[in-house]
């Protein structure tokens, strides 16, 4: 299936975008070099037009991530949201897009840094970043008071791999040691 908007991609653009995901800062010599490693020949100017490419296509963006556990925000959660479904408030389309408007208007003071319209039971999904149970309780009844939420299920993250994860059972393995030891540790 394509779509209007869909971007083709060759394999060197792939192999250039994985680069860039697991290295940001590399310079473009050094994606030249990580490439030459894969039996892939680009020069650094072709390596800068490719990657002027793919910015102005939108495949690559770019953002800062910050260190939330070093900004003392240690918890991640996921609250999934199921919306009351009785006619008299209205179509449910309204009642998301409420819940929604509520959400967003409140995302730094419920610490929320993502929001997903979900399919299944619930309705909507929010992740958010906090410091304390304590806080997260309070969030949490703050999101269940909003008109038109049913319930909330919360969901506490225990680990977190990023983009690259591991891609063998053995690296998700040994990965998932230094979790423990690390949550052990602390």
């Amino acid at each position: 299936m394509s779509y209007d908007n869909e971007i083709t991609i060759d394999f060197k653009d792939r192999d250039i975008v994985k680069i860039l995901q697991n290295r940001p800062k590399i310079t473009h010599k050094g994606i030249v070099d990580e490439l030459a490693k894969r039996k892939v020949k680009l020069s650094r100017q072709s390596v800068q037009k490719r990657i002027k490419r793919l910015e102005s296509d939108g495949v690559i963006k770019y953002a800062v991530l910050a260190n939330d556990k070093k900004l003392g925000k240690e918890i991640t959660v996921f609250i999934l949201i199921e919306l009351q479904t009785l006619i008299e408030l209205g179509s449910y389309h309204d009642r998301q897009l409420d819940v929604h408007t509520q959400i967003l208007s409140r995302m730094k003071e419920l610490e929320i840094v993502e929001i997903h319209y979900v399919a299944g039971q619930e309705d909507i999904l929010v992740k958010m970043r906090t410091r304390t149970i304590d806080t997260l309780r309070v969030n949490l009844v703050k999101i269940s008071q909003m008109g038109g939420v049913a319930r909330t299920r919360t969901l506490i993250s225990l680990a977190f791999f990023e983009q690259n994860f591991p891609e063998t059972e053995e690296e998700f393995l040994n990965a998932l040691k230094v979790v423990v030891s690390e949550r052990q540790e602390g």
